[in-house]
């Protein structure tokens, strides 16, 4: 598509939300890297005919299918951290382009979603209001969310699972509150590791976290072990989380796997 958000070079971050009376769940797709994504469209900052940010939405009201339904994607307007790249005269007010760390959504009162990204490089947490009268970014704080890369709503426990931003752990958080409490968001439980076969020159190139539904989760790590055995590998950990008998949360491994790939790069995990 003409005006596409990112390059190849780069994994975009990417959300599913379900918006008041749409058909269809809407795709929001921000660059991981906002300011540098601008800074290859400076000249087309005011105007807007491309950005670092989109939504791929389907058109059309329930029940209006056929020739009047279909997708389309729409610009939306860049978080303003992006667009202030600074002047670069060394005197400290320089904006350097930072990287989206964590990223997840909420419902707001009105039900719609509300989509939050927190930055490195002093950055801190925005909020993006998908209201349709709204679209609008705003500051959270200067805090950062507690966790690494997504998070998501499980609605059986109504908490977030994602992973612990200090210790790559899986990790449970109520994210209800932390726009009215003005502060960062704690997390609730904390679950033990799960040991994956990972040798001295090994390295975790990312975690990711699938819902099986009903608390249970595929635990997916894409680990570089081509310095020793000349493969990336997918290791793929079967875990559910169950109340106990004090209604706390606690982890249930269960079956492991692993998958080596000679030539291809994981750059998804969907």
């Amino acid at each position: 598509m003409a005006g596409r958000t990112h390059g190849a070079e780069r994994n975009p971050t990417c959300l599913s939300v379900a918006l008041p009376g749409a058909v269809e769940n809407s795709l929001y797709v921000l660059d991981s890297s906002p300011g540098a994504a601008m800074d290859r469209f400076h000249h087309l900052r005011e105007e807007y005919t491309t950005s670092c940010f989109e939504v791929l939405e389907c058109y059309g009201g329930e029940g209006v299918r056929g020739m009047h339904t279909g997708w389309r994607w729409r610009l939306l307007p860049p978080p303003p951290f992006a667009l202030l790249p600074g002047d670069g005269d060394g005197d400290g007010d320089d904006y350097e382009p930072s990287y989206i760390t964590s990223y997840t959504s909420t419902l707001n009162a009105n039900g719609c979603s509300a989509i939050y990204i927190s930055c490195d490089g002093g950055i801190g947490t925005y909020c993006f209001d998908t209201s349709r009268h709204l679209e609008e970014w705003r500051h959270v704080g200067e805090w950062t969310l507690p966790f690494h890369g997504k998070a998501q709503y499980v609605p059986e426990f109504n908490l977030w699972f994602g992973f612990s931003a200090h210790s790559d752990k899986l990790c449970a958080l109520d994210l209800s509150t932390m726009e009215q409490n003005q502060q960062q968001p704690t997390v609730r439980y904390l679950f033990e590791h799960l040991n994956a076969p990972v040798e001295k020159d090994w390295s975790t190139m990312s975690s990711e976290l699938l819902n099986l539904v009903a608390g249970k989760f595929y635990v997916v790590r894409s680990i570089d072990a081509h310095d020793t055995i000349g493969q990336q590998l997918a290791v793929l950990s079967g875990v559910e989380i169950v109340r106990g008998d004090d209604q706390g949360l606690r982890m249930v491994k269960h079956k492991r796997t692993a998958y080596g790939f000679n030539k291809d790069i994981i750059n998804w995990v969907l």
